[in-house]
């Protein structure tokens, strides 16, 4: 098949080309950026990509305004530092490998739309939005504590940290303040069509608790009502101090100790604390905590609990208050029925069985505030901010955007003059980098150019799109593809007043393994070469294989024979489709339904279920049916979103197709 052909129609027929079209829904798919090398394609990403232009052919068919954006980066500090002055010659031979197989694969291209990622107008549009996110005190550049990794020269915070032995250093970062948008993130989060585990996933980056409400009796008949955000330690409770100056304390104090209590309120005590002679009884061990009155703790309640906390275990021996052990080999001692748990099977147990006695209450709290934004190692776009070396003051360089290193020269500054926070990472995986790139593809979409992401001009481009309607994208990228987009939207949702972005659907992919069930990438040597495949087996075959070959949950364990086998049976399907037959009814029957049931399963984001009904449909006839002329158009129709070319031909051959079927409708 001459499917350099093909790809050359759909450049002259425009086929990609996004309409004007105010009439018709836009509908915005979104994947993310994969990854490049010498090779092209090399992860899991590219089957994301094939998945979302599944989708973006079906609904072009289906009258809709469809918009896919998709790219790729190819700079990153190693390109830079290993190939010096050659590294905007090897990058661009990356991204040209890049764009060659997605054209190779017939994913839509429109030459009109092209946005370079490393030159001005993505940078300037990049840098600007930071800029308008600090003025509005949503970054803020401050001394955060943060896991330094100095052999790979990274630094993580406990969004991305996976290896929690790394030392743990004060680090001077830019970081994203989520508190004011955490109660429409989490809304966001849970009216989108995804998995359980998919929302689970996200709302874990605010790092959720459970806390337990639960009174304790004193004994002078009041109560004291604490919440635990670590029930599981209850038995180590040793000690409660409470705040006079929040807390109405003669509840609490037995008429023994008056004189004490209001010596040291009145200053002629100099103790950090005094007996109220009351006593709580511990609802779980059933022992008594002496209960004090001080200031030297904000809450109207502080618990001690010499068990897990250092300070309070030296304030216990230092005033021989009880300090029972509760742990032992990192399992539970002295508490009860938590005895000889985990702490985390300790803490569901006991929130079940005081649940269940009613003894307590219980309501999540979600204590991440902030997320990092730095990051030290990877060659890319400038925070756009200078930092004066000696007053640690900042300057923003609005107005002289884009800030970056040149090609072949970093910035020549004064002595006492430094880059702040080192640079986003150049290759969008950074939080802030990769998390905007939905946002920009709006406003580039018609804008066509930078425009401030709370402009007037940004605005009507918010209202225009609606939402997201479908993103794929890999379940180990969940924090920067999803997280990240949904919080930079609730953010431009506050400030414009408006619910303007939102995600509607989510889907996950899994890894590409080898047969030794290796991740593919450079570091375990097992890089596919795609362009020697795309030779042997044509897009087609992969495209087929990609989303035949594994669910989307499931991981894909890379197999060329199973390629070889799609190919053979494409090359035998096409040529069935060249001949004229007569059809009959039961052919007809079956043809529609089949256009009937891939319809639903891809309106309902099935995309297994679409392949399978075609494949199914495939192996029980491939051998012995002939079509007629409208069962054929109808069926080439139903199978060109994932075999393209082969669609094409024999709409071109069969049907004397003047122009591309991808202009076609669905069939009805």
């Amino acid at each position: 098949m001459d499917y350099e052909y093909y790809i050359n129609k759909w450049k002259q027929e425009k086929s990609f080309k996004i309409e004007s079209d105010k009439i018709k829904e836009k509908y915005y798919i979104y994947t993310e950026f994969p990854m490049a090398n010498q090779y092209g394609f090399q992860n899991i990403n590219l089957k994301g990509i094939i998945v979302g232009d599944i989708y973006s052919r079906f609904y072009r068919m289906n009258d809709k305004n469809v918009f896919f954006p998709l790219g790729f980066h190819t700079l990153s500090k190693s390109s830079f530092v290993e190939t010096k002055k050659h590294s905007t010659y090897l990058n661009d031979d990356l991204a040209n490998a890049m764009y060659k197989q997605m054209e190779r694969l017939g994913i839509g291209i429109n030459e009109n739309k092209l946005i370079n990622l490393r030159h001005n107008e993505y940078l300037s549009s990049l840098q600007e939005a930071f800029i308008d996110l600090y003025d509005k005190g949503y970054i803020e550049y401050k001394n955060k504590y943060v896991y330094y990794d100095k052999a790979n020269e990274k630094i993580y915070d406990e969004l991305t940290i996976k290896n929690k032995k790394l030392p743990i250093v004060d680090y001077r970062c830019f970081v994203l303040k989520i508190k004011d948008i955490k109660e429409s993130l989490l809304k966001s989060i849970n009216n989108i069509d995804t998995s359980s585990d998919v929302k689970a996933e996200l709302i874990n980056y605010l790092a959720p608790k459970r806390i337990m409400e639960i009174d304790f009796m004193t004994s002078n008949n009041f109560t004291i009502h604490l919440e635990l955000k670590n029930p599981e330690y209850i038995a180590g409770i040793s000690f409660i101090f409470i705040n006079p100056e929040k807390v109405e304390i003669t509840n609490y104090l037995d008429s023994k100790y008056y004189n004490d209590v209001f010596n040291y309120l009145d200053g002629y005590d100099d103790r950090l604390f005094v007996f109220t002679g009351v006593y709580a009884t511990n609802p779980l061990t059933g022992k008594d905590i002496p209960l004090f009155i001080s200031t030297i703790y904000s809450d109207d309640f502080y618990i001690g609990n010499p068990a897990i906390d250092e300070d309070d275990m030296a304030l216990a021996l230092e005033n021989s208050i009880e300090t029972p052990i509760i742990l032992k080999d990192n399992k539970l001692i002295n508490s009860d029925f938590l005895d000889g748990l985990s702490l985390k099977e300790a803490n569901e147990k006991i929130f079940e069985m005081f649940l269940d006695a009613d003894i307590c209450r219980e309501h999540m709290i979600y204590e991440n505030d902030e997320i990092n934004l730095t990051s030290i190692d990877n060659f890319g776009p400038l925070f756009p901010f200078l930092e004066d070396k000696d007053t640690k003051i900042i300057k923003s360089l609005k107005g002289h955007l884009p800030y970056a290193f040149s090609d072949k020269l970093r910035p020549v500054l004064q002595d006492n003059v430094d880059i702040v926070g080192d640079t986003m990472n150049g290759t969008i995986n950074n939080l802030f980098t990769e998390g905007m790139i939905p946002i920009l593809s709006i406003l580039y979409d018609q804008a066509g150019s930078t425009v401030p992401i709370f402009s007037n001009e940004a605005l009507d481009q918010y209202y225009d799109f609606g939402s997201i309607k479908y993103a794929i994208v890999s379940k180990n990228n969940l924090l920067g593809t999803i997280f990240m987009p949904l919080v930079l939207s609730n953010i431009i949702n506050k400030e414009l007043g408006d619910e303007l972005l939102k995600l509607e659907k989510v889907d996950v992919y899994k890894d590409l393994l080898d047969k030794d069930n290796e991740i593919v990438k450079r570091s375990n040597n097992n890089l596919i070469d795609l362009d020697s495949l795309l030779d042997k087996y044509g897009p087609d075959s992969i495209r087929y294989y990609l989303i035949k070959s594994s669910k989307l949950d499931e991981d894909l364990i890379f197999d060329e024979n199973k390629i070889k086998q799609y190919y053979l049976k494409i090359a035998k399907l096409e040529k069935i489709l060249k001949k004229h037959g007569e059809g009959s009814s039961k052919l007809d029957y079956l043809v529609f339904n089949l256009m009937l049931d891939t319809k639903k399963a891809l309106y309902e984001k099935n995309i297994n279920k679409y392949i399978d009904l075609i494949d199914e449909f495939l192996n029980k006839f491939i051998d012995d049916f002939e079509l007629s002329d409208k069962e054929c158009l109808a069926f080439i129709k139903i199978i060109s979103p994932v075999l393209p070319f082969i669609s094409e031909q024999i709409f071109k051959e069969r049907f004397n197709g003047k122009y591309s079927i991808l202009n076609e409708t669905w069939p009805d």
